[in-house]
């Protein structure tokens, strides 16, 4: 029993919540830019009318098979305008930009937090154990609300 004793003196953990990250990658600025496009610019006007339009309509609400192929219609028809405004030149750059700013925090957020255990080991006189959580940055198992999954490669 005296043996575990060491173990109930767990060391702190590093925490980062989900706005942080969020914050960090540039995935707010961008929502807030595409949000300012939408209300702007005359094609993203359209496209929030189409959007507003297809959300009324769901396919899920259909009892018939005439309902079903209206919305079906619907959504074919706006397809094309849809397309051209979230893959257009613009937005796949920004795409490309997003990428390397995740890659960047990412890679800055495991420093700091092996900095972290740097320092806690320097304040203490006998080291601790690494406690490791999660799976990898899958995701697996994940039900917590209002949290924005960053999967794919883990560190």
């Amino acid at each position: 029993m005296d043996e575990n004793v060491s173990y109930l003196d767990l060391p702190n953990s590093f925490k980062v919540k989900s706005e942080d990250v969020d914050f960090g990658c540039g995935n707010w600025r961008r929502r807030k830019k595409l949000e300012r496009d939408k209300k702007k610019t005359a094609e993203g006007q359209t496209v929030q009318s189409i959007e507003n339009n297809l959300s009324k309509f769901s396919i899920h609400h259909a009892v018939s098979i005439e309902e079903i192929q209206e919305v079906l219609s619907q959504q074919y028809a706006a397809y094309d305008i849809l397309r051209t405004f979230y893959y257009s030149s613009k937005r796949i750059k920004e795409e490309r930009t997003k990428q390397i700013q995740q890659k960047r925090f990412k890679l800055r957020l495991c420093t700091s937090e092996r900095q972290f255990i740097v320092d806690q080991n320097d304040q203490q006189s006998k080291t601790k154990p690494v406690m490791l959580i999660g799976d990898k940055g899958t995701g697996v198992g994940s039900r917590i609300k209002g949290f924005l999954r960053y999967g794919g490669k883990g560190k």
